[in-house]
């Protein structure tokens, strides 16, 4: 199951990657005084099922991304926290990773969804240890104002490396997106001048 759901999500990843330049290509050409990053704040819960004894956790991430059209490409770091009745489950840890996407702002609702692969460090019982880190999720935003929106996302985790875990994790999101300057008002039309006498 969990080699299917990674296999799943390594496909999703490279469509992603791959729909990201097209969509650029379709769009405004970006100039480096162009480039205006988004991103969200999550705060999220971790819950590893089918396990006897109770595995939850949390955490929170930050991503920041550029857009190109719906496609959005960027980085994403965070850290998080498992907790479990069994001590030697318990571990402290920190994912980083690139983030791709593909979704629409809200207007007034949108929806975002996204790949991310990576890594992750932190400290277990054996000291500080690493691992691959693979995720895919989706949310739903509901804009707040012309440039922030609450979102409301699930995810699925799975950590490689001394952390091997498969987790799901919802969350909620203060989403923002750099928009452009306004643009100017049109020039005001000048009256016609007064007749020669």
């Amino acid at each position: 199951m969990s080699r299917r759901l990674a296999g799943a999500l390594a496909a999703s990843l490279a469509l992603l990657a791959l729909a990201a330049p097209a969509a650029a290509q379709e769009g405004v050409r970006h100039t480096p005084a162009d480039w205006e990053p988004s991103g969200s704040i999550r705060g999220f819960l971790l819950w590893e099922p089918g396990e006897d004894e109770r595995r939850l956790g949390g955490g929170t991430m930050v991503d920041l991304h550029q857009r190109f059209g719906p496609a959005t490409v960027g980085l994403a770091i965070g850290i998080g926290a498992i907790t479990s009745d069994n001590d030697d489950v318990n571990r402290i840890f920190a994912p980083i990773g690139a983030t791709v996407g593909i979704g629409f702002l809200p207007d007034p609702v949108g929806v975002h969804a996204y790949v991310r692969a990576g890594f992750w460090g932190g400290a277990t019982n054996l000291g500080l240890r690493g691992g691959a880190w693979l995720s895919g999720g989706a949310r739903f935003d509901v804009a707040l104002g012309e440039r922030i929106a609450l979102g409301v996302d699930v995810e699925v985790w799975r950590l490689w490396g001394e952390l091997e875990r498969f987790l799901v994790s919802p969350g909620l999101s203060l989403v923002w997106h750099m928009g452009g300057p306004a643009e100017p008002p049109p020039p005001a039309e000048l009256p016609p001048p007064p007749p020669a006498p």
